[in-house]
């Protein structure tokens, strides 16, 4: 009897609660990044903001976006206090890690002046107060544009459906953490709600305008979901994307997934590559856009993410994970070569597709160029899933990074001029490039870096705008090919 209780009151005491809110300040953070173009929520939040603020209100609001852009660009690197597994090679240490800290510190104080209180624990005094100035200058704007009256009835509706889902969601959680082999055991995940209610304006522009979604974030046990209202019990694929993010949680909480990723690049050395750096994002799609709305009986007909190659990934594996799932079993590492086999019979091609020659990246480029506008035109053409830059190219550490044996494709931006800064990249033929400017005329040359696994991609110009008509042209084909292309 005693061995019972104890084993009763053991399950309870380790029993992950998930809880579900609408929380002002987390809303906040997300919605200054999105609008400051970080990339951090979707294009949906910047629609809505454009449509409702108005041309003078935005106007007005673009000096106080380029202060923030400012001070979250000052902000160090590192920091003591942020948990050390987080902490990655310097020069990897980029802007996403800064929206996290905001998030988790907007997550865990109590309202809005212990937020901002909370700021100087973390930040210099000076930083700090001008944080909290853009705080308030922003705060009456979010309201206004996404929590109005309609929107928060609507958001009572959602918390109280969810509320009454807890139970299966917690069903839903346990089966991941098995499926994952994740043995942490936390006290409690939260999940903070988005609200984009689409209003007759909204309504009509989408009809006439298409390509926007939501976007949602997993911040290990904070989970950030952009959820589309008036809510709707017939239309709620936005619960499939809750059990999306927690999925990312226990991914990365699983001592199996290391072990499992680094068997799937032994098994096959290209294509294992590529399968394994969509893993993640494919099995929490099959997962939780995939499984879990069929269990409700919520089935989403449409494309579970706005991601061809993860979509259809994802749809591929979904078999195979409905198995493991429905068996309350675990991933075995004796299931990598399925998990590739499926990738290479979907994607014969991958090596040379634009979305993953793209991606990851990491643009190298000089003084001369801005690393923003490079990244942004290439947005007009791929999603962007992971990017970084160095600057400039003769910097030791910018060299560091290029030699840091990464997967990246790295792409390189300079003017014809300056070839000679690429003279210490011992792996790159740099009496090749030299030969192709002999001409004068501005070209990239693609080659593939057989040693590394990865492309590399030179952009030698002699402005932006060569830049941008290189990349247009390059980006015409269906697949990108090794060689030179000439303005």
């Amino acid at each position: 009897m005693k061995i019972i209780l104890l084993l009763l009151i053991t399950s309870s005491i380790f029993a992950t609660k998930i809880k579900f809110e609408y929380n002002e300040r987390v809303n906040l953070v997300r919605f200054l990044f999105t609008i400051s173009d970080y990339g951090v929520g979707s294009n949906f939040i910047n629609l809505i903001y454009n449509i409702r603020n108005g041309e003078n209100n935005i106007e007005k609001d673009k000096e106080k976006i380029r202060e923030f852009k400012k001070l979250v660009n000052s902000i160090s690197r590192n920091i003591d206090l942020y948990p050390s597994a987080k902490k990655l090679p310097e020069n990897y240490q980029r802007w996403s890690l800064r929206v996290n800290m905001l998030t988790h510190l907007a997550a865990t104080s109590s309202n809005m002046n212990d937020f901002k209180a909370s700021l100087y624990s973390i930040y210099p005094n000076k930083l700090a107060y001008k944080l909290s100035e853009i705080i308030d200058y922003f705060l009456p704007v979010y309201r206004k544009i996404y929590y109005s009256k309609k929107s928060k009835k609507e958001v009572n509706k959602l918390l109280k459906y969810l509320k009454k889902m807890n139970k299966q969601t917690k069903i839903f959680l346990k089966q991941e953490k098995k499926f994952y082999d994740s043995k942490i055991n936390i006290p409690e995940i939260k999940i903070f709600i988005f609200p984009l209610f689409k209003d007759k304006k909204v309504i009509k522009y989408l009809k006439e305008n298409h390509g926007y979604s939501t976007r949602s974030r997993s911040l290990s046990t904070i989970q950030v979901v952009e959820a589309i209202l008036p809510f709707d019990k017939k239309n709620i694929s936005w619960y499939g994307v809750v059990l999306h993010e927690i999925a990312h949680f226990c991914y990365g909480s699983s001592d199996l997934i290391p072990e499992f990723l680094l068997k799937m690049k032994k098994d096959d050395e290209i294509y294992g590559k590529f399968a394994s750096q969509y893993l993640n994002e494919a099995l929490a799609t099959a997962i939780g856009n995939g499984y879990v709305m069929k269990k409700i009986k919520r089935n989403d007909k449409r494309s579970w993410y706005n991601d061809k190659i993860i979509d259809k990934y994802a749809h591929a594996i979904y078999p195979v994970v409905e198995k493991i799932l429905n068996n309350k079993e675990s991933l075995k590492l004796d299931q990598t070569k399925e998990f590739v086999k499926i990738f290479k019979e979907n994607f014969p091609d991958i090596l040379y597709q634009k979305e993953t020659v793209f991606n990851p990246l990491e643009i190298t480029c000089s003084k001369k160029f801005n690393y923003r506008n490079l990244i942004n035109e290439i947005k007009k053409f791929v999603r962007l899933t992971s990017t970084s830059a160095s600057s400039p190219i003769n910097d030791k550490r910018t060299l560091d990074v290029y030699n840091y044996k990464n997967k990246k494709t790295q792409l390189f931006v300079l003017k014809l001029k300056e070839l000679n800064q690429l003279k210490d990249y011992k792996e790159i033929n740099l009496k090749q490039l030299n030969n192709d400017a002999k001409n004068k005329k501005p070209f990239i040359r693609t080659t593939f870096n057989k040693e590394n696994n990865r492309f590399e991609l030179f952009f030698i110009v002699n402005s932006i705008g060569d830049y941008k008509k290189l990349l247009e042209r390059i980006m015409k084909e269906d697949k990108i090919k090794e060689g030179i292309v000439y303005l």
